[in-house]
């Protein structure tokens, strides 16, 4: 069987607590459906969104505040079916993919590797942290029998790591295998590495969607969201954890229905 595996990662924010990676595996003779079913869910949002912009912009019309106008018309953000997006408007859009998701997909695989930050080596950069921890997850949850394709949210690549021969692709691949060398004695199951952005991947922006849901309640309870966003966004996590059987995400564990979900929670050096 061939996977295509896509990862999403949360980490550069000075406030967070927790440094994390997310990993969508799909077998490549169901990706096209996958594909299709969220797009189905991107457009709707995507048109409420523009529906509200063309709103927003008649009334600074009307009001003459030709400096929000100016703000909103020369804005370049792609809309993005992401978690940080769910609003009042379209939060019902994001329910109805979670429950399509946890209804239609049993084999898709879901992992998420959480590390507190204040345990992490302090002898790696963000980047080698990055690339060490993503290609532990990624070979630990490979099969011999099996091939894949990874796809990763793009991330900034500094001059000083290209100018050392460590382009991500490369760097990153070479991590995978030679984790895989040592599991198994063969290192060709990674076939390809290739960054996107995340606007030209809905698949991607899915990845987003999941791993927020689960992280939601981790940044609730460190007091990282507001009253205004738990309003909006509560619905869509809570609906993930409930397919789930209403476990705890702030704990560690694996679960095999409705898909498999894996959640690994680092707090202390081994």
């Amino acid at each position: 069987m061939r996977y295509f595996i896509f990862m999403d990662e949360a980490w550069n924010n000075k406030e967070d607590q927790k440094f994390a990676l997310w990993f969508l595996f799909v077998p490549d003779f169901i990706v096209g459906y996958l594909y299709d079913d969220v797009v189905s869910f991107y457009d709707r949002a995507k048109d409420i969104s523009k529906n509200i912009k063309t709103i927003k912009i008649k009334e600074f019309i009307e009001k003459g505040d030709f400096e929000s106008l100016n703000n909103i018309l020369k804005s370049q953000n792609s809309f993005e079916l992401k978690f940080k997006n769910i609003n009042f408007t379209n939060k019902d859009i994001y329910k109805g993919l979670i429950d399509k998701l946890c209804w239609s997909y049993p084999l898709i695989r879901y992992c998420a590797f959480i590390i507190d930050k204040k345990y992490q080596d302090k002898n790696f950069s963000y980047r080698d942290m990055y690339i060490q921890n993503a290609a532990m997850c990624i070979a630990n949850n490979m099969h011999d029998e099996h091939e894949y394709i990874f796809i990763s949210d793009s991330i900034t690549q500094p001059k000083t790591e290209k100018q050392k021969g460590k382009q991500f692709e490369n760097y990153l691949k070479s991590a995978v295998e030679d984790r895989l060398k040592k599991k198994w004695n063969r290192s060709d199951n990674l076939i390809g590495v290739l960054r996107v952005e995340s606007h030209a991947s809905v698949l991607l922006q899915l990845t987003d969607t999941i791993l927020w849901s689960i992280t939601y309640f981790m940044r609730k309870d460190q007091g990282l969201i507001s009253s205004k966003s738990i309003e909006k966004k509560w619905l869509v996590a809570e609906t993930l954890r409930k397919k789930f059987g209403d476990i705890d995400f702030l704990k560690s564990q694996t679960v095999n229905k409705p898909f498999y979900l894996s959640i690994r929670h680092y707090y202390k050096k081994s």
